[in-house]
């Protein structure tokens, strides 16, 4: 992903966490960080969101749909190359809400065998996928435009951990962007000099 490299590595942020940790907020920071430096990056958001707006109730079987149309849309951006996907809804968060949701899918099962064709596809077109847990601190709770109470939104972050743990899933914990694009540097996705490149042209747009 360092700029001598573009092209060559290609990058998934998933950002985990309940309902108002921070999530949207980290993404679309690092989404207009890395536009501004000029990257190919595309957001890929949660796609139930404008149901919650709607009223619409999530039946049993909905979440094999929601997660079919959340992957046809990074599956998409993988096709094409884009350098950098950023999402705040990571595929397999769909095994998480299965169980919630869905009484015939009690242990997420179908959702495990699309995740791991929708891994395959990664594999296959040179994406690697980074994790970061978005701590949630003391930020205030906003619930609209969500399903969850404040307590019910705490609890799912302790389920995402448990999620990650269960599928070996590898992450940082977060609390804001510029802790990810740190991260990102320290793997060796950028250089330092890059990094900072990043962050000064984002701060310029607020001079």
């Amino acid at each position: 992903m360092s700029k001598g490299n573009r092209g060559k590595n290609k990058l998934i942020i998933c950002c985990w966490g309940g309902p108002g940790s921070g999530k949207t907020t980290a993404n679309l920071a690092l989404g207009a960080a890395f536009k501004t430096a000029s990257y190919n990056l595309e957001l890929n958001r949660e796609y139930v969101k404008p149901w919650v707006w709607e009223g619409r109730a999530i039946q049993p079987g909905d979440q094999n749909y929601i997660f079919a149309k959340q992957s046809r849309v990074e599956r998409m951006l993988m096709k094409e190359g884009v350098e950098v996907i950023i999402t705040d809804s990571p595929m397999a968060l769909s095994i998480m809400y299965a169980r919630k949701y869905d009484p015939f899918d009690k242990d997420g099962a179908s959702c495990k065998q699309m995740l791991a064709q929708h891994h395959d596809f990664c594999k296959k077109h040179g994406y690697k996928v980074e994790h970061y847990l978005i701590h949630r601190g003391n930020r205030a709770y906003n619930p609209a435009g969500r399903y969850q109470t404040e307590s019910e939104a705490k609890n799912l972050d302790q389920n995402c951990i448990d999620l990650m743990g269960e599928l070996n899933i590898k992450f940082q914990t977060a609390e804001k962007a510029g802790d990810i694009l740190d991260d990102l540097r320290d793997k060796g996705y950028f250089t330092k000099e890059e990094i900072e490149e990043i962050k000064e042209k984002i701060r310029s747009q607020f001079e």
